[in-house]
């Protein structure tokens, strides 16, 4: 699991280091809410909306990611979350959707950037 800002998953560089040392980016967790959608990046990753924060739609959204973070990783791929610009709900989703994957956060998805 790569924990990334907004502006480093928009940059090959980045996505290309990342899948260099940890293999396929299969999904990215867009906790940017309702802005996520039609969000490109330079890669072939599922792209996943999620809102952290909106309370409304949050229990849905969390198993909705849990469920492809499970697939992706299932295939042995890695996935990527990431908010806005900064870090804050990136974090959120991730722990989020580790905690409903494995009832815990598993070591060997602990590596963050």
């Amino acid at each position: 699991m790569c924990e990334a800002d907004f502006y480093q998953l928009l940059k090959r560089e980045f996505l290309e280091e990342v899948e260099g040392m940890y293999g396929k980016i299969g999904a990215i967790f867009n906790a940017k809410g309702l802005a996520a959608h039609g969000q490109e990046y330079h890669c072939e990753a599922t792209v996943v909306p999620f809102s952290p924060y909106y309370t409304a739609g949050r229990g849905k959204d969390v198993k909705v990611a849990a469920k492809i973070a499970k697939n992706t990783w299932d295939k042995d791929e890695g996935a990527a979350s990431h908010c806005n610009r900064t870090f804050h709900r990136g974090i959120v989703a991730f722990v989020a959707i580790c905690v409903v994957v494995f009832n815990s956060v598993p070591e060997d998805r602990m590596l963050t950037f």
